[in-house]
């Protein structure tokens, strides 16, 4: 085979995690050095089909990871074929108001609930 004949390597896609200490990796500045899920999510796919990129960041909310443009800086990492998994606070309680930023929406995990964040 010649190398002319190769085809150009792809790049893998990317899974881009956003959350918080839940997902982070050694805690994610949260001074816990706890292991979040995302830190064994490279364990279930081989390293040549997904990269994992971990953005992660303890303490944080979906309001402050907004508030600190962090989804603005993952979203200029974002390639086609990426996929961007979140998730924030199932480990916290809230309530449902509209001007709090931590909505907990209780339950098993196949309901839906609606806030408004102000």
């Amino acid at each position: 085979m010649s190398p002319t004949s190769l085809s150009p390597s792809v790049a893998p896609p990317t899974i881009h995690l956003c959350g918080d200490s839940t997902m982070a990796a050694n805690g994610g500045g949260s001074g816990t050095g706890t292991e979040g899920w995302g830190e064994f999510l490279s364990y279930s796919f081989p390293r040549s089909t997904y990269t994992i990129a971990n953005h992660a960041i303890g303490g944080r909310s979906t309001l402050s990871y907004t508030r600190e443009d962090r989804f603005c800086d993952v979203s200029t990492q974002v390639e086609d074929g990426d996929w961007i998994a979140i998730g924030y606070g199932h480990n916290d309680g809230g309530s449902l108001s509209d001007d709090n930023g931590r909505t907990d929406c209780f339950g098993e995990g196949g309901e839906t609930c609606d806030t408004v964040y102000k």
